[in-house]
């Protein structure tokens, strides 16, 4: 089991929020520098894995997101390192109205896969759904998760379905407000499009 320094890597990843707040454009060092730092590794049950993962694709599919929420769970005991578990998981937790646990989950995955587009939407989200929480770092994640998307037309395309079929209006004016950034700004956080 590799050991992790739980001090430097906080440090790193409040480095990469504040690069998030103020949009720099040094994030993407900051993404290679958490993705970097050492984890501990827990032996996955890869089958096990993989067949909760399919079982939670297809409740999701067929918007049965209490039994999404259960297959999720058992994924991320299967494999706990494997982010689309917990990506799965919160997503059934938003649908779920279960805010608090979304927003936890939100907080955990761009740990987990500083490099994945649905960790920092996840986060936005979860600050999204936070009062007080601030709004040029929710923007910005969400403009993150854009440039870090393989393809960034369906990202885009999805916030704007997301933000007009949400019931939260925060979410929808941070999405807006998102899309809108990235749309003046095109080549803000540019270079994160580069590790995926």
């Amino acid at each position: 089991m590799n050991k992790i320094d739980t001090k430097v890597y906080k440090n790193t990843f409040n480095l990469v929020l504040y690069d998030l707040l103020s949009n720099s454009k040094s994030i993407h060092k900051s993404l290679m520098k958490l993705q970097a730092e050492k984890r501990f590794y827990i032996k996955p049950d890869a089958p096990a894995s993989a067949q909760f993962s399919l079982s939670t694709n297809l409740a999701m599919r067929s918007n049965n997101y209490e039994q999404a929420f259960w297959e999720a769970r058992a994924a991320i005991e299967a494999d706990p390192m494997d982010p689309e578990h917990h990506v799965a998981f919160s997503l059934a937790n938003y649908h779920l109205k279960n805010y608090e646990t979304m927003k936890s989950a939100g907080m955990l995955i761009p740990k987990i896969a500083p490099t994945s587009s649905n960790a920092w939407m996840l986060f936005a989200l979860g600050n999204s759904l936070t009062p007080g929480s601030n709004d040029q770092m929710t923007t910005s994640a969400f403009v993150l998760s854009i440039k870090l998307s393989k393809n960034p037309n369906n990202t885009r395309q999805y916030y704007r379905e997301f933000a007009d079929n949400t019931p939260q209006p925060r979410i929808r004016d941070l999405l807006t407000a998102a899309l809108q950034q990235e749309a003046q700004h095109p080549k803000l956080f540019s270079e994160a499009s580069r590790l995926h």
